[in-house]
């Protein structure tokens, strides 16, 4: 039985990212192969129950480095989604890209979440993750696997 891991790539976007001080931009991750890929924002350490992401979105680039970057349409939550009310020490949001959002005409195939938080009364630690699935293509280490199983094949009726 395939485990999750088999089915699903996780990615670390960013990993316990102080948002409080500004606005952070994680890790690009590529989306081409995959035609979904939902980023996972959770926000542990919670400076106070006033703090509010300024912005929460979406950005897409042309290559690991973040070449070009700019925004997807529609994958922006504005100031008025609370990530914290009252006592709540902790919540997550959810953000999901769907590949064909991206612009591929002009090779933008790599995508990461844009914090912001102005409003700030301490640590806001936030984690993003990305969550990939149903790869379009078999991933080279599977391939590999395959050819090197032909070849042993091969081999054995060779013989």
């Amino acid at each position: 039985m395939n485990s999750i891991f088999d089915r699903f790539k996780f990615s670390p976007v960013m990993l316990a990212v102080d948002v409080g001080t500004g606005t952070s931009t994680g890790s690009w991750i590529n989306c081409r192969d995959y035609p979904i890929t939902c980023f996972w924002i959770h926000r542990g350490a919670v400076g106070s129950a006033s703090d509010f992401f300024d912005i929460a979105k979406v950005q897409q680039a042309t290559d690991a480095s973040g070449t070009g970057a700019k925004d997807v349409g529609g994958l922006t939550l504005g100031p008025t989604l609370p990530l914290t009310t009252g006592s709540v020490a902790a919540d997550s949001a959810i953000l999901e890209l769907d590949s064909e959002a991206l612009d591929v005409a002009n090779n933008f195939k790599f995508a990461t979440v844009l914090l912001s938080l102005s409003a700030d009364g301490g640590s806001n630690l936030t984690t993003v993750i990305a969550i990939q699935g149903q790869a379009r293509y078999a991933s080279r280490a599977l391939n590999m696997r395959a050819i090197a199983d032909a070849a042993q094949l091969v081999s054995k009726t060779m013989t």
